[in-house]
């Protein structure tokens, strides 16, 4: 068997390459390959423990992280940490939707039921760790699964993080944790980077960057990527995942799905979130308050049947369409009826979702017209050239929508090939 290998890569003049920490390092870790015919995706929290926790010894620890947060057994790393007797775990960090991923809107600080440590929430009346949550730190662990698209809040709160520690060492070079970060899959990496870069003007809690709609990383690659963009000061490592192939399917990796919000509950919703989560401000439902939200969308104000016979007539790539009326319990026109389409993934790689979004929006325009708030898609789109381009087009239309964008996603392409840590077909 191998040793572990640890290699540090100088991301930016004046930073010092060294295979232990030094400030402004960032560090890779791996773990030996395991011998055997069958190899299944180890997340990184699961490489660390192959690693060992002894260079945790005598450090003080935060863990931003959720339910899905787990070794492959199952098992929570808040658990793995707080039973190991060479970590001292003394706060958790969680992001929006709780610890639980059970909550929606602003989540209080509380508390874990089974450690009963405290809980810093990171969506409720602060969004970034604030000094005194970070000054007594070594360092903080981060583990979350994200899915990969611009508008879910997991990479901003990993970004809000970095800046915080980095913040922090600037005025107290003594007091700043670094930042370890327990890599997992991107379950649309497959498509790699798609979608347009956000308009510069556009930065929120849900545009964090300049990055596509779709980025294509994982958050450690992103995590090396904003250090970087930004000359971040923060003691920055980063645990790969170890037999991950990005150009794989979730059902590839062996790996439990356990919903990192509580409307993707399976992966295949993950898939559609891009193309449906992007109409989610607009005045439709997405299927929240029924049983498969992310899989199907519609409105009180909708006919839906007029809808999938127009989306019969121009298929989205690798979805078949039906109508469907339901009554959502939550969310948008609770308790009234709705019509609208279901969604069925008939071939995962012809999916297209952020094209088959916008034909969404000009099917929804023409069909719709007054009715359909279009604009608001914007607020997700994050990219007013593209939109006004869908606006004026027919839905018999080819589209070609991507040539607004292509110049963009080439430079985003590049730009982060420096940090990538497993290789893509699009590199």
């Amino acid at each position: 068997m191998r040793a572990p290998i640890f290699l540090a890569l100088l991301l930016a003049p004046g930073l010092v390459v060294s295979c232990g920490l030094q400030p402004g390092d960032v560090q890779i870790s791996q773990a030996r390959e395991p011998g055997g015919p069958s190899q299944v995706t180890l997340p990184g929290v699961d490489v660390l423990l192959e690693l060992g926790l002894d260079h945790l010894q005598g450090r003080r620890v935060g863990l931003l992280t959720n339910r899905t947060g787990r070794l492959r057994d199952g098992r929570r790393a808040i658990d793995l940490l707080w039973q190991a007797p060479e970590v001292d775990l003394v706060r958790l960090f969680s992001p929006e939707h709780g610890l639980r991923t059970d909550l929606e809107g602003r989540v209080q600080d509380g508390a874990d039921g089974l450690t009963n440590l405290p809980v810093v929430s990171l969506y409720g009346q602060h969004r970034r760790p604030r000094e005194e949550d970070l000054e007594d730190l070594d360092l903080v662990i981060f583990d979350l699964q994200d899915v990969g698209v611009r508008f879910y809040t997991y990479s901003t709160t990993l970004f809000y993080l970095l800046e915080a520690c980095s913040d922090l060492k600037q005025k107290r070079p003594d007091r700043a944790p670094g930042v370890l970060i327990l890599d997992r899959p991107n379950p649309l990496s497959s498509y790699g980077p798609r979608g347009p870069l956000s308009d510069p003007s556009r930065r929120s809690f849900i545009c964090p960057a300049d990055m596509p709609l779709m980025h294509g990383l994982t958050l450690g690659e992103l995590a090396l990527w904003r250090v970087a963009q930004q000359d971040l000061g923060v003691e920055l490592e980063v645990v790969q995942l170890q037999h991950w192939d990005p150009a794989s399917h979730w059902s590839e990796t062996g790996l439990t799905w356990i919903a990192p919000s509580p409307n993707l509950r399976t992966p295949e919703s993950a898939l559609l979130y891009p193309m449906i989560g992007m109409l989610e401000a607009s005045n439709l439902s997405v299927g929240r308050g029924t049983d498969e939200p992310f899989m199907r969308l519609g409105a009180a104000w909708l006919d839906g049947r007029a809808l999938a016979q127009r989306l019969g007539a121009r298929p989205l790539p690798g979805l078949s369409v039906e109508f469907l009326e339901f009554i959502p319990d939550s969310g948008p026109f609770q308790g009234e009826q709705c019509e609208g389409v279901q969604f069925q993934i008939v071939e995962r790689m012809d999916l297209s979702p952020v094209e088959s979004g916008l034909k969404l929006v000009r099917e929804l325009i023409e069909l719709g017209g007054a009715k359909f708030d279009w604009r608001r898609v914007d607020e997700r789109l994050a990219h007013a050239s593209t939109l006004e381009r869908v606006r004026q087009q027919s839905a018999k239309d080819p589209g070609h929508w991507e040539v607004t964008w292509r110049s963009g996603l080439l430079r985003w392409r590049k730009g982060v090939r420096p940090y990538l840590l497993y290789p893509r077909s699009w590199e």
